[in-house]
């Protein structure tokens, strides 16, 4: 039961995680017109550092030491790794895992909350960015 606890809390953690990285990605569309191409990017780099695509025990080491430090692999891995018994109850990996996951979400709640106290700021500076790029495209399709 404890386990069950576990995951889900390594779930809530991780979700929270992506929905704070899909937010920042999110705000690269007032300066960016590839935002989603950037995104992407992301999105498959994630598919083998989180070990959505293979297990990270197949890549090198030092890819799987460093996955392990960005927030990738407490998005999937961790929580999957958990939920299905293959880190032991207990262990100091577990606790590692959390503690990175945490780390992760303090970093990107202080970037939204920097976002967010700078919002009008954000927003003005976003909509001229875009009015400014309306005008270019009109003026390169006359």
């Amino acid at each position: 039961m404890e386990i069950i606890a576990l995951s889900f809390f390594a779930i809530f953690l991780s979700s929270a995680i992506r929905f704070l990285i899909g937010f920042e990605f999110g705000l690269l569309a007032f300066w960016t017109n590839r935002a989603t191409a950037i995104y992407s990017l992301y999105e498959g780099i994630h598919l083998f550092l989180a070990g959505r695509l293979a297990p990270l025990s197949m890549f090198p080491s030092w890819v799987e030491k460093t996955a392990a430090w960005l927030p990738f692999y407490g998005t999937v891995g961790f929580p999957v790794e958990l939920l299905t018994g293959k880190l032991e109850l207990g262990s100091s990996e577990i606790f590692h895992n959390f503690a990175i996951q945490l780390i992760w979400l303090i970093v990107l709640l202080v970037m939204f909350v920097h976002v967010e106290t700078r919002d009008e700021e954000v927003w003005r500076c976003g909509r001229m960015r875009e009015e400014r790029c309306d005008s270019d495209q009109i003026l390169t399709t006359i």
